[in-house]
């Protein structure tokens, strides 16, 4: 919706703190920071559409995108 996470699922890896990962919507954009984190959207009905994303990771980061994936 362009103003909060309504309808997104977080889940927690790495150490397991949530005190190491942000997820947040800045400026309508969903923005992720810090230790590893998944964020997910439960719904299933999405059938066309693009994705655009600006990602900046630091050196030996891992990043990625994950479509039609189970949550878990």
């Amino acid at each position: 919706n362009g103003k909060d996470l309504e309808g997104w699922k977080i889940t927690y890896g790495g150490k397991g703190n949530k005190d190491n990962s942000t997820w947040k919507v800045e400026n309508g954009v969903i923005v992720g920071e810090g230790e590893v984190s998944h964020l997910f959207s439960p719904r299933g009905d999405y059938k066309d559409f693009e994705v655009r994303a600006e990602i900046m990771i630091s050196d030996k980061g891992n990043s990625g995108f994950y479509f039609r994936t189970q949550l878990g």
